[in-house]
């Protein structure tokens, strides 16, 4: 699978637009396809970074280089795995929402 075909499949597995994500990393909805049809094979890396951190993936999955979405959650704690999973099928705005809770709720231990 190519770039462009991680990028397409994760953003319309999140139901994200080609103009909300445009929006989110300040490129263009023309751009974003051009990456989804591999027209443009060089993404920079600060738009890989920037479509990674908005699709919450990793940056090495939508290069291709782990097939794990994220590599960082601990797999020892079947309720952060639970909670990753499902927060996965939260459309941006409720993920947003559900953030910011976290942060109320752990102010003074929040990392991000």
């Amino acid at each position: 699978m190519t770039v462009g075909e991680r990028i397409r499949q994760t953003r319309e597995e999140k139901r994200i637009s080609q103009t909300e994500l445009a929006e989110a990393i300040q490129t263009t909805k023309q751009n974003i396809y051009k990456y989804e049809n591999n027209i443009i094979s060089n993404i920079p890396s600060d738009k890989i970074e920037a479509i990674a951190k908005y699709l919450s993936v990793s940056p090495a999955y939508l290069m291709g280089w782990n097939d794990n979405e994220i590599a960082s959650v601990d797999t020892s704690d079947e309720n952060l795995i639970i909670l990753n999973r499902n927060a996965k099928k939260l459309s941006p705005e409720k993920r947003k929402q559900l953030l910011d809770m976290a942060r109320l709720m752990f102010k003074e231990e929040f990392d991000d």
